[in-house]
């Protein structure tokens, strides 16, 4: 039987190139260090300010790893018992995308009984060769020195990741890099229950700079108070998989600007991924949703476990799919989403009253300028003396108006000086109700001519009259 090979440099790439934004990468640093029970999480870049950006360190002080425990988690794609509440799931990890960051890594560890332990990885030995430096090997690498330099506390158990030659091309400098990483809907937002809860606290570092605290974001914007709780953490269940989570839904005040739109999905206190086109498979995937939606929504599922009931990841685990399709029409039935069909139905009749709207202001500024037209351009008249006289300067405006004679067209209001059309002339009615504004503007070429002709005093020759309509047809209004 033929032995299956595996190209190494060739499958690195695979699992690089392009897979992971930078932010992603270094969530999988964060995950790892969350499910090791550290308090803390340092990123720093060198070599500061606004200086290029040339090396990135990951620090923890999560449990550490002994010498065998950094080999074993060095096996790519390895399987190992995975605990509930960490949702780590293929076994590539840190390891993709830490290169997908770099051409080289070092990793330096600290378990619990006070063990330094290091490793360094180098793209190209390991493309050639296969192998890297391990805990067991002569170090090139000066770990205990690193250690000290980087760790988030020398004295306690942790794990440092040194990332040189850096192969991201997002971030020129330091400044920029820590900028990104700051964005509120990155890291702020992923971690933001661990952050609230004080178990889990993030901090940046630009160069020599000292550490900032990286505040948590809610995408729901729950202790704004200007926002509506619709729902508050309230459990459903699905009855064909039996998964188990909650669901909470907030409305934000019409004058809200932010992006958070969507439903954000929370796997055991992390958010892996927020779905803003299919709201989980409530609408189709090419349905358009306005950012003005004011609704926000959040599924959180408590366990890795309850969740794979329903979902399975997706895209090293930044991305999720529903194995159950009809699940979508499920949360469309119930509460939560019965809150998004009516913001939905709510949008759509607000966008049509906005068309409507801009529709008629649209048609009354052509009513507008076409009266303006009539008072000012005499030579719309031809050699028409009669009307001239009569009409140029003195026509108040052209409305619809009732008549008892579906047939008539127009009359003129000698009174008023107004221009009234006949909204029940099937002819004058088409023309008007197609939101054409070039067939528009004949209806009031047919209404205008008509009534201002039949409302001279004068006999108006055909000559004239087919002047008149020439000269207003060709207006560019």
């Amino acid at each position: 039987m033929e032995v299956f090979k595996v190209n190494t440099g060739r499958m690195l790439d695979a699992f690089t190139k392009g897979t992971y934004e930078v932010h992603e990468a270094i969530y999988e640093f964060a995950d790892n260090a969350e499910a090791a029970n550290a308090n803390h999480f340092v990123i720093t870049a060198e070599k500061g300010n606004g200086s290029p950006l040339k090396r990135i360190i990951l620090a923890d002080d999560g449990d550490g790893m002994t010498s065998t425990g950094l080999v074993r988690s060095l096996e790519f794609a390895g399987n190992r018992e995975r605990k509930q509440n960490e949702i780590s799931e293929f076994g590539v990890g840190y390891k993709a995308a830490g290169f997908s960051l770099a051409n080289s890594i070092t990793i330096i560890t600290k378990s619990s009984d006070g063990t330094i332990s290091g490793a360094h990885l180098d793209r190209a030995q390991i493309n050639d060769t296969e192998t890297y430096e391990g805990p067991n090997d002569p170090p090139t690498k000066p770990y205990d020195e690193l250690w000290q330099k980087y760790a988030v506390d020398p004295d306690q158990s942790g794990t440092i990741y040194v990332l040189d030659g850096l192969l991201q091309q997002k971030y020129n400098s330091c400044k920029s890099f820590i900028t990104g990483i700051r964005h509120v809907n990155r890291l702020a937002t992923r971690y933001r229950i661990p952050i609230d809860s004080g178990s889990f606290t993030i901090y940046t570092v630009n160069g020599s700079g000292s550490r900032i605290r990286l505040p948590s974001h809610d995408p729901l914007h729950r202790t704004t108070p200007s926002t509506e709780l619709v729902l508050s953490d309230k459990t459903l269940i699905h009855p064909r998989s039996g998964a188990r989570f909650n669901v909470a839904l907030t409305r934000l005040p019409a004058a809200s600007k932010t992006a958070d739109f969507g439903v954000h999905l929370v796997v055991a206190g992390i958010e892996v991924c927020v779905d803003n086109r299919s709201l989980m498979g409530m609408y189709s995937q090419n349905a358009s949703h306005s950012y003005r939606w004011l609704l926000r929504g959040e599924i959180r599922f408590d366990t890795k476990e309850e969740f794979h009931k329903l979902c399975e990841f997706a895209s090293h685990k930044h991305a999720i799919k529903i194995v159950d399709v009809g699940f979508g029409d499920w949360l469309r039935d119930t509460d939560f989403g019965k809150e998004f069909t009516a913001e939905a139905d709510r949008r759509q009749k607000e966008k049509e009253c906005e068309i409507y709207q801009k529709q008629k202001q649209t048609f009354a500024k052509a009513s507008a300028d076409f009266v303006d037209f009539l008072n000012n351009k005499r030579y719309l008249y031809g050699n028409c003396h009669e009307l001239k006289k009569k009409y140029c300067g003195k026509i108040a405006g052209i409305k619809p108006g009732v008549f008892s004679d579906k047939e008539q067209v127009s009359r003129f209001d000698k009174g008023n000086n107004i221009i009234f059309y006949n909204e029940g002339n099937p002819t004058l009615s088409s023309l008007m109700s197609t939101r054409d504004p070039a067939k528009e503007h004949i209806a009031r070429v047919l209404a205008a001519s008509g009534a201002l002709i039949q409302a001279s005093s004068a006999p108006i020759g055909v000559e004239e009259c087919f002047t008149l309509m020439c000269n207003l047809l060709a207006l560019k209004l």
